[in-house]
């Protein structure tokens, strides 16, 4: 009886073919979606800290600031919050006799201990009436400025400005423009608005 005899050559064809479908099979991409080498972030990207930058705050992150600053004063009227180049900030606060307290802060809370500054008489009279004047606090006006000008706050005070009392700040835009904006620290109207470095006081 004549029995078909299939060559070696045929059939190691089937099965190199077999074997480079499962290699192939084998190296497809991970998903970006899933964990491990395949889900790195891109290049330049960074998470959430909770560290305030350099480049300002937001009205709400300020906001969290400045209710820090006043819960280790105890009581007061946050009148000043600057960001100083190293990223902490530091916040001046007034109390209801005229005397002044320095805190810096960094990463949402205190640093060091608040350093209590004598106001002499010019001083109290000048911090009442400003506190009198003003009747949007803090978290008020940074709300009223970056509605004016988008970005994010790095300095914020209560001051004299024309022989009206304002709030003025310094904004970051996202290009990294540095804008000043004053309002009205009554009733929140703009009162001037510049950008980069000049200032009309």
């Amino acid at each position: 009886m004549f029995t078909r005899r299939t060559s070696p050559a045929l059939i190691g064809i089937p099965t190199l073919l077999a074997a480079g479908l499962l290699l192939a099979g084998c190296s497809t991409p991970a998903s970006t979606g899933g964990s491990g080498s395949g889900s790195s972030a891109p290049a330049g990207s960074s998470s959430a800290t909770g560290t305030t930058g350099s480049a300002g705050a937001s009205a709400g992150e300020l906001r969290d600031l400045g209710k820090t600053a006043l819960a280790s004063v105890g009581a007061g009227t946050l009148v000043s919050i600057e960001q100083e180049d190293d990223g902490t900030w530091e916040a001046l606060v007034v109390g209801a006799d005229g005397a002044e307290t320095e805190l810096r802060l960094a990463d949402g809370a205190v640093v060091g201990t608040p350093s209590a500054k004598p106001a002499d008489a010019e001083d109290q009279a000048e911090n009442a009436r400003y506190l009198g004047a003003a009747k949007l606090d803090f978290t008020e006006a940074a709300t009223k400025i970056v509605s004016a000008q988008a970005g994010s706050i790095r300095e914020l005070n209560l001051d004299d400005h024309a022989g009206a009392v304002v709030w003025e700040a310094d904004v970051i835009d996202d290009t990294g423009a540095k804008h000043s904006v004053r309002i009205d620290a009554a009733s929140g109207a703009v009162v001037s608005a510049s950008t980069g470095d000049s200032d009309d006081d």
